[in-house]
C-alpha cells in the first residue's frame, strides 16, 4: 500500500472515530501511533525541504502534513508531545533539508514547527526556535524547551 493511500485511510478513521481529546491511555497511544505513521509516511517520500522547513517548501507527498494538522485539531498537546519525544531519534532519513539528510528527530522538529509556533524575542535565543540544520545538540535543547512550552501552553497554532 502506498503512503498516500495509508495516510488517507488513517485520516478517514480519525474523522469517524470520534474525538481524540479524552486523556485515556488508549487515546494518547492512538495519537502517538498516528503521529508515528505520519512521520513514516513523510520519510518514505524521500522528499526535501529547500531553504525553509515550511510544508509548502516540501517536494514530496504532503499527506503527512494533512494528517498531523487534523490530529492537532483534535488533540494538540498529545500530537506535540509525540513529536517532541521524537526529537531524540537520531535515525538518518532520506528527507533532505538544505541539501543534507535529516534525522527522524529533525523531521519531527520540522513537523512541529509546521503546526505551532512560540513567538519569542530574537534576543532571547530560546532553544525551541532555531532555523539552522537540526543537530542532535540543538534537538536536545529544543526538546526540553518545547516540553516546557507545551506544559504551560506557551504556543500558538498556525
Amino acid at each position: 500500500m502506498d503512503s498516500q493511500r495509508l495516510v488517507g485511510i488513517i485520516l478517514l478513521l480519525a474523522s469517524i472515530g470520534g474525538p481524540l481529546r479524552a486523556q485515556s491511555p488508549g487515546s494518547n497511544q492512538r495519537v502517538r501511533d498516528s503521529v508515528r505513521v505520519a512521520i513514516d509516511s513523510l520519510v518514505s517520500t524521500h522528499g526535501s525541504f529547500g531553504s525553509s522547513h515550511a510544508a509548502g517548501d516540501f517536494t514530496g507527498d504532503r499527506g503527512a502534513f494533512t494528517l498531523l494538522y487534523r490530529l492537532a485539531e483534535r488533540s494538540t498537546d498529545s500530537v506535540l508531545t509525540a513529536l517532541i519525544d521524537c526529537f531524540a531519534d537520531s535515525t538518518v532519513t532520506r528527507v533532505q533539508y538544505r541539501g543534507r539528510s535529516l534525522s527522524r528527530g529533525g523531521t519531527c522538529y520540522i513537523m512541529l514547527h509546521n503546526l505551532v509556533y512560540r513567538e519569542t524575542d530574537p534576543a532571547d535565543k530560546w532553544p525551541g526556535n532555531f532555523f539552522e540544520f537540526p543537530t542532535s545538540g540543538r534537538l536536545r535543547a529544543a526538546r526540553d524547551a518545547w516540553r516546557e512550552a507545551v506544559k504551560r501552553h506557551w504556543y500558538s497554532a498556525l
